[in-house]
């Protein structure tokens, strides 16, 4: 048996990183890219694919403009010796550090190590001294203070100290990222995964190297290759990702040095109306765009002000399809040409007020002033819709502005409220970065028995929790996200094919895929499946198998 892990940790020392990145496309890249294969102790057996790995990383990052430090089996003394030499360049002026390593890598007492060729392990407490800290290395990587380190290991997590060859519970510890780390594994923390004795290079290396060539942000260059290897595995190899980036792209491969080949004219590109790009409207057409298997067929979201705006710039021609919430179609009926191609998952009515404040429910709200997101968008649709409902009136003081945005302005009390609609756990509320500022603030609770005719809209009874809410359950409403297009266009065989496999598996798989994943990180557009009967006058798109 041998475990692939893949472990990419971003490290975004310097905040504004993503913006030199656009002034200083030539950055000082560095990389460290070590294959060990040729074990020679009793208990290591010899690995086939490492060597190969780490000959293929060091020609792709060569040509994609790296330094690269490049050896195979090699020795503790070598190993070290490599490291000093790597932190020497990343501490002399480099803004980007890569380490590769493929090999054997055990974990003990919640400790990663990477093994060299020499290491004598007779039991596990011979470990740390015969092999390479993961951490010492992730530290030296923080003490240089470069702009962007990336750690990828492809190493076998066989237990040198049984016969199942899995040191305590099997594979690698956990990594729990602080701010600014992204890390995935290509197994969850304590799997196994076979070996990849069909190829040359282990499998995930395979497609990981692929997606380098492409003009891909960081974090796509890895969704992508975690699509690819749960196919191919069957499933049996089951990538996860912990992430806690922040303001932060990287491309190994930037789009504009490529030469794009010329589409074909059967290429088709659909323009996508999302909302903002850290929303979760944005990736789900990401997500998408990855799952598409249908060649000529391409995704590109465009930020919108959310929902309404998305449907109406979808019957004028401007949009091809779109994400909006099921109220809004509901409450607008002049969108009488829109139709859903496929429903995605719940969002649900978020009321935040801050701590200090005495309001308690939504009926304390009136003539506050409010934040109920941008005009166009589906938390506007619905805040000014209950709230004329139960105080007969329109919003008095709004404030249009994004959910970030907002939450800044509810701390500096420049407003009281914020009403917005989005999927639980919601990133701007879960994530840990967010934490400390969250914490200013709590949730109140929305009755939709209070308000009798907001029962005529397809809204359903939800909780909500969350840790800086000391995980009390919180009463309030959803409604449905969903996808749509134009009702009257006919669309092509390539987009009817995708929406029948979307409605069909693609949304399933990737349910699976979200389930999988840390439970912390907030996946809420693929964490439930959604069938819910359509309210009367809205109808489905004629390419959709019902």
């Amino acid at each position: 048996m041998r475990f692939i892990i893949i472990v990419f940790i971003f490290l975004s020392l310097i905040i504004f990183s993503s913006c030199e990145d656009k002034k200083s496309p030539t950055k000082t890249k560095v990389a460290l890219i070590i294959g060990n294969s040729n074990y020679d102790g009793e208990r290591l057996k010899k690995l086939k694919n490492p060597q190969n790995d780490a000959i293929e990383m060091m020609k792709v990052l060569k040509d994609r403009g790296f330094e690269v430090i490049y050896d195979i089996n090699v020795t503790e003394s070598k190993f070290e010796e490599h490291i000093k030499d790597f932190n020497r360049r990343l501490s002399h002026g480099a803004d980007v550090g890569l380490l590769f390593f493929a090999g054997h890598g055990v974990e003990v007492n919640g400790i990663n190590y990477l093994i060299p060729i020499d290491a004598k392990l007779r039991d596990k407490r011979d470990v740390k001294y015969e092999a390479i800290n993961l951490n010492d290395i992730i530290e030296d990587m923080k003490e240089a203070r470069n702009s962007l380190n990336i750690i990828i290991l492809d190493a076998c997590r066989d237990n040198p100290f049984s016969d199942t060859r899995a040191v305590g519970r099997g594979g690698l510890a956990e990594v729990k990222p602080p701010r600014g780390l992204f890390v995935s594994y290509s197994t969850g923390a304590g799997n196994v995964a076979l070996d990849n004795k069909k190829g040359e290079n282990g499998l995930f290396t395979k497609y990981l190297i692929e997606y380098i060539k492409e003009p891909l942000t960081l974090q796509e260059v890895f969704r992508r290759t975690r699509t690819k290897v749960r196919e191919k595995s069957n499933g049996k190899q089951d990538p996860v990702v912990y992430d806690k980036t922040i303001n932060s792209q990287f491309y190994f491969t930037q789009p504009s040095t490529i030469s794009k080949p010329k589409e074909k004219e059967t290429s088709l590109t659909y323009r996508v109306g999302t909302a903002s790009k850290n929303g979760n409207y944005y990736k789900v057409i990401e997500d998408l765009d990855a799952k598409n298997e249908i060649e000529g067929l391409k995704f590109k979201p465009h930020i919108t002000s959310g929902s309404l705006d998305n449907c109406l710039r979808i019957q004028e021609g401007k949009l091809d399809i779109g994400v909006t919430q099921l109220d809004v179609l509901e409450l607008h009926k002049e969108l009488d040409d829109i139709a859903i191609l496929a429903q995605l998952y719940h969002e649900q009515l978020h009321i935040i007020v801050r701590k200090d404040s005495n309001i308690t429910n939504f009926n304390q709200i009136k003539d506050k002033r409010i934040s109920a997101g941008e005009k166009k968008s589906g938390s506007f649709v619905t805040g000014s819709y209950l709230y004329q409902l139960y105080f007969d009136k329109n919003i008095t003081n709004p404030s249009y502005t994004t959910l970030s945005q907002a939450l800044d302005r509810l701390k500096d009390k420049k407003i009281d409220v914020i009403i917005s609609v989005v999927g639980s756990p919601a990133n701007a509320f879960r994530d840990e970065l967010n934490r400390d500022r969250m914490n200013q603030f709590r949730l109140i609770p929305f009755d939709i028995n209070i308000i009798q005719d907001a029962k005529k809209i397809t809204y359903s009874h939800a909780t909500l929790k969350y840790d800086w809410m000391d995980n009390q359950e919180i009463d309030t409403i959803s409604t449905v996200t969903l996808i749509v297009g134009k009702k009257s266009k006919k669309y092509d065989k390539k987009m009817q094919k995708f929406i029948k496999e979307f409605n069909k598996k693609y949304r399933d798989e990737l349910r699976a895929e979200a389930s999988k994943d840390d439970p912390n990180k907030p996946l809420a557009r693929w964490r439930d499946i959604v069938k819910t009967k359509l309210p009367k006058g809205i109808e489905w798109h004629s390419v959709v198998e019902e």
